[in-house]
């Protein structure tokens, strides 16, 4: 069944669909300067990064050393 609706009816759908996506647009780019103004962008967040990767390496080394030695006193 087809309903007759008023064009000023449209008129209001797409008056609200524009005012949604300007919403949208901007809480996107609030989104996008929030991550690029993140803490791995600043100097103390980057440098605990490379703390981090610095120590998880450290334990991979120290594991992968201890299961050679474990290989070589097996054989």
């Amino acid at each position: 069944m087809l309903v007759f609706k008023h064009p000023k009816y449209y008129e209001e759908i797409r008056k609200r669909a524009k005012r949604e996506q300007e919403l949208e647009r901007k809480r996107a780019s609030e989104r996008a300067s929030r991550r690029e103004g993140g803490p791995t962008s600043s100097k103390q967040g980057s440098e605990r990064a490379s703390k981090l990767n610095a120590d998880n390496s450290e334990r991979f080394v120290e594991g992968a050393r201890s299961r050679a030695v474990k290989r070589s006193t097996e054989r």
